[in-house]
């Protein structure tokens, strides 16, 4: 009975910490579309390239609320056990290299550099590509948000093919997960309890 209500207390904690982080983070991209939206609606900015960088950022902070609320709907499916897979032919390449194009404007913005070391072998893999894409978001966004202060501002994709499937890694040149947390980072609510992690943004559920 103890270690039932530990249980039932410890997620009620998470799913409190969770809401108030999830709240945090629907704020602060809206408070910044909306002081952009106003400063350029007031005809505050004349300047053309400080127009052109307002509009960056508000498309920037949108697709950062969207894959926020992206990230909040997946995981309510799964856990309903209501997710829809649309497997289709790809080759793995194509989709990595669509995904740097796509994303590299905000890239660029903070300064990250992505280095694909791609295999040579074509091979087709049966792919749900909108997944896909979440997984190499969520595990790249973690990289570069904890890398931020690193002297080597790059992200490694490596992909080989071995026997039968493709290896893909993902490598940053940040801290790290220190290793007797590293078995936890895929826990639905979970964030390694460290000043690091204090001082950045984000709710614990885009890897798991």
């Amino acid at each position: 009975i103890y270690k039932l209500a530990d249980t039932h207390v410890t997620m009620s904690r998470k799913r409190s910490d969770f809401i108030s982080a999830v709240s945090h983070e629907l704020k602060t991209p809206l408070t910044a579309i909306r002081m952009y939206c106003e400063m350029l609606e007031s005809g505050f900015v004349i300047d053309e390239f400080k127009r052109q960088s307002y509009y960056s950022k508000i498309s920037g902070e949108s697709s950062r609320l969207s894959r926020l609320i992206q990230n909040v709907l997946d995981l309510s499916k799964i856990e309903r056990n209501y997710w829809n897979v649309e497997l289709k032919p790809y080759a793995l390449g194509d989709l990595i290299r669509e995904y740097k194009e796509t994303f590299q404007q905000s890239f660029d913005q903070r300064e990250f550099e992505i280095n694909l070391d791609l295999k040579k072998e074509v091979t087709i893999h049966m792919i749900d590509k909108d997944a896909f894409f979440q997984i190499l978001v969520n595990i790249v966004e973690n990289s570069i948000k904890f890398s931020a202060n690193s002297q080597t501002k790059v992200i490694d994709i490596h992909t080989r093919l071995k026997d039968d499937y493709t290896e893909m890694r993902i490598r940053d040149y940040g801290p790290g997960v220190p290793s007797g947390e590293a078995s936890k980072i895929f826990d639905v609510f979970y964030r390694v309890e460290e000043e690091l992690v204090r001082n950045t943004t984000g709710t614990g559920i885009g890897l798991s």
